[in-house]
């Protein structure tokens, strides 16, 4: 039985303390046109069995994953009727027992001529991208069926042997003692609450704010979005310090991988009142640049560093490519937005930067953060990026 990975772990023992399901992935979409459900309910059993991660359940008190047999995984169940909603709700929002059942689950319901479709991953089995992977698999299994073909054999590589597991490096721990000193933070409910969502509206003028600040600081658009968070989070002080999402997908065979390959790095920035909006991104950058450098810690070192016992941030970035798509031959898909009803971190931003296209925005807060706190800060975010745009 292959080991967990310390991000695994460390999911899970967060999870473990709260006591509640702060770690259900939801995923929903409604497929108008002609959709073979039988076809779609063997293309869902072909990429759960595929992946190490989703085919296994997991002991926490043992570190371990168990792969799971082809008969004990869980199957794209027809929901059709009355019991849809509260099987979507189930799937969407419902607790796994890591220990009985694969983290995944799946249902459907034919409605007024389209099917709506319920998926769910654990975060131990899976992140962002993980969901991009497995849509993309999804939908090339289903056409493939469609298409009379077999399905392809074998499996990607597995999370458990690609994720880093090198002991931390001393100097790199003392580096993040030494940057997080001072930086502790403590959330007032510890993610353990309802998760209220707001739409942050960026619309062109802050897609073109965004860009033309990233282009004339030379910096990244996450380096840009994650200053105007962090003068947000700090509004009195020059110091802040805010989570960015890295994957550690930094290699062909890690960016094949199903799994949790991420960390939530602390980026600390100290800043002086009197610089420019040039200066604030760039030295944003350099710190989002110095943190990156010292990614291989593993999380749990890494939060160990920090003083006291809370996290060193509230607020979390996340920013990803274009919006997930599912592609079926004959169907048109568009997503049902589903947000998680657990608050994992009291404030996360999710930024979806796609190629072409508006940036979009959502902020998902806390019991704490929930009204007019929450909806000032999704209010004047786009304000502080056209003011970086505008003094720059």
């Amino acid at each position: 039985m292959p080991d967990l990975t310390d991000m695994q772990l460390s999911l899970l023992a967060h999870e473990d303390v709260a006591g509640v399901a702060l770690y259900p992935m939801p995923m929903g979409f409604r497929l108008e046109g002609a959709v073979d459900t039988d076809a779609l309910a063997a293309a869902f059993g072909h990429v759960v069995s595929r992946h190490a991660a989703l085919s296994a359940t997991y002991d926490f008190a043992d570190g371990t994953a168990c792969p799971v047999p082809p008969e004990r995984l869980p199957t794209l169940a027809d929901r059709t009727g009355a019991g849809a909603r509260a099987e979507f709700s189930r799937v969407w929002h419902d607790g796994f027992d890591l220990e009985r059942e694969v983290p995944v689950r799946g249902a459907f319901a034919q409605s007024g001529g389209a099917v709506d479709l319920a998926l769910g991953i654990h975060h131990v089995a899976g992140d962002t991208w993980s969901w991009d992977l497995v849509l993309r698999d999804l939908g090339r299994a289903y056409n493939t069926m469609i298409g009379g073909k077999p399905l392809p054999a074998g499996r990607p590589p597995s999370p458990f042997e690609v994720e880093p597991t090198a002991p931390a490096v001393r100097a790199d721990v003392e580096w993040w003692r030494e940057t997080l000193a001072g930086s502790a933070r403590t959330p007032t409910d510890g993610g353990a609450s309802r998760a209220y969502r707001y739409e942050v509206e960026l619309d062109a003028r802050h897609t073109v704010a965004v860009r033309g600040t990233a282009a004339a600081a030379g910096v990244s658009l996450a380096a840009v979005l994650a200053a105007a968070v962090s003068r947000l989070a700090e509004p009195e002080a020059s110091t802040s310090t805010v989570g960015l999402a890295t994957a550690l997908r930094d290699t062909p065979l890690r960016r094949q991988v199903v799994g949790p390959l991420l960390t939530i790095l602390p980026v600390v920035t100290r800043w002086r009142p009197s610089m420019g909006a040039h200066d604030v991104v760039r030295h944003h950058a350099e710190a989002i640049g110095r943190s990156l450098e010292h990614r291989e810690v593993p999380y749990s070192e890494i939060i160990r560093a920090a003083p006291g016992t809370g996290f060193p941030f509230e607020h979390v970035v996340n920013v990803v490519g274009d919006p997930l798509r599912l592609t079926l031959r004959g169907a048109r898909a568009t997503e049902i937005p589903v947000f998680p009803r657990w608050a994992v971190w009291p404030v996360l931003w999710d930024f979806s930067v796609p190629a072409v296209g508006n940036i979009r925005g959502t902020l998902t807060t806390s019991e704490a953060y929930r009204g007019a706190v929450a909806q000032d800060l999704a209010k004047a975010l786009p304000a502080a990026l056209l003011d970086f745009a505008r003094a720059s």
